[in-house]
């Protein structure tokens, strides 16, 4: 909406977590609002010019239902989707529902339905549509979109950002940069014609291609501009120049007396001192706590925290938050005699290894996906780049990068010492 500056108004949304008001001035960026599912989702009030507002989010809240409610699982954020809205071919979705749904055996196994247990009385199940069929089920499409409730097309080419990663991902899904970038490195699949657009007009942008499925787009970025990036007139990746305030998101992180440090770091204490010492770990949710507690058993939960005396064995699995092995990093390895033996001016700090997005590689793509990864985190080469292969456009590409800038900052900070 595009209101004056006389403007005034409020938006009031009642949901399952309270009540919430925003004034005109609250809504000059986007605001992200939590809700719960129930039906009705949440009730939306507007007041002076914010009315029509108001009334179009009444709309967007009133397409949750008590049945089959859609969301994408691999793309766009988990955003819901609208009845009118097309499903693809080859993607996958999450489905919510108040009833519980048991598709047939045949469907079932064609859809790979997948249960994902309750979220209060909301059962949550896991699928993915087909990408192909074989030629004695003709019916077979037809049946499953009258069982999801929508059309299906079939599948479109995508653009994926490749380097460099934004600094941050808008809840609009626009990807933010603090500088512009000297060029945008993208991955494809599928063919078709690649433009440039930006909000301000038409923009001269070089593209290159490199091999079928790598494309890099450079061009003059300018600040206070959005550009989009499509295939064949479809809108794929918006990116934009902005300032960006440097910002740290909270973890889950480790407390044993005046020493603390973050779980996906080393703990700073060999073995037998962590068994000796207390250790507190500060999860920040109760809800985190509380699932950590779950996959742990033998410590203590409080709140927010989860903690051992002690005189006990310390270790604790969490995840993609990290792990806690309690095992003696590699710098207090070193001998007393070592250190004497070697000049200080020659000793350099151990790069820690990530072990957490090992083993997620590991459990999504095999001892051979972890291997790339390790290839191309000592050598950050465009050749072992793209060696990745399908791992690129994965949930894990950002904390494999993060690994990697790690690495560059720590042997940079080495060699100034």
């Amino acid at each position: 909406m595009n209101l004056g500056t006389t403007a005034v108004g409020r938006v009031e949304v009642q949901s399952g977590l309270g009540h919430r008001t925003y004034q005109l001035t609250d809504l000059s960026a986007a605001r992200l609002v939590p809700m719960v599912p129930q039906v009705p989702l949440a009730t939306i009030a507007g007041f002076g010019d914010l009315l029509p507002l108001a009334a179009e989010l009444a709309g967007q809240v009133g397409a949750f239902a008590a049945d089959r409610n859609l969301f994408y699982a691999d793309e766009k954020g988990g955003r819901f989707i609208f009845s009118d809205e097309q499903l693809e071919w080859g993607a996958r979705y999450r489905l919510l529902s108040l009833l519980e749904i048991a598709p047939s055996l045949e469907l079932g196994l064609v859809l790979s339905w997948k249960p994902e247990g309750k979220f209060g009385d909301w059962h949550s199940y896991e699928l993915a549509l087909p990408s192909t069929f074989i030629g004695s089920k003709p019916d077979l499409p037809r049946g499953i979109a009258e069982f999801l409730g929508h059309r299906i097309r079939s599948p479109r080419p995508r653009l994926y950002v490749v380097d460099p990663l934004p600094h941050h991902v808008e809840i609009g899904g626009a990807y933010v940069y603090p500088v512009p970038p000297e060029s945008l490195l993208l991955r494809r699949s599928g063919s078709g014609e690649i433009s440039v657009t930006a909000s301000t007009g038409t923009v001269a942008t070089d593209i290159s291609r490199h091999g079928e499925e790598w494309v890099r787009a450079e061009g003059l970025w300018a600040d206070a501009c959005e550009y989009t990036i499509a295939i064949d007139g479809r809108e794929q990746v918006i990116f934009r120049v902005e300032p960006c305030e440097l910002f740290c998101p909270a973890g889950v992180s480790v407390v044993s007396g005046d020493l603390s440090w973050d779980l996906c770091a080393d703990a700073p204490l060999d073995a037998q001192t962590l068994a000796a010492r207390a250790v507190n770990v500060d999860c920040g949710s109760a809800r985190i706590a509380a699932h950590l507690a779950r996959l742990n058993n033998g410590w203590i939960l409080e709140e927010t925290r989860l903690s051992l005396p002690g005189g006990s064995a310390k270790h604790l699995y969490a995840g993609s938050f990290g792990e806690f092995r309690g095992m003696v990093p590699a710098s207090l390895q070193t001998s007393e005699e070592n250190v004497v033996a070697k000049p200080a001016a020659h000793q350099t700090r151990p790069i820690s290894v990530n072990r957490w997005i090992e083993q997620l590689v590991i459990r999504d793509y095999g001892a051979d996906g972890a291997s790339n990864v390790k290839r191309y985190l000592s050598n950050p080469s465009s050749e072992n780049l793209y060696r990745l292969g399908p791992i690129i456009k994965s949930r894990l590409i950002p904390y494999i990068r993060a690994a990697k800038h790690q690495q560059r900052n720590r042997t940079e900070g080495d060699e100034e010492l």
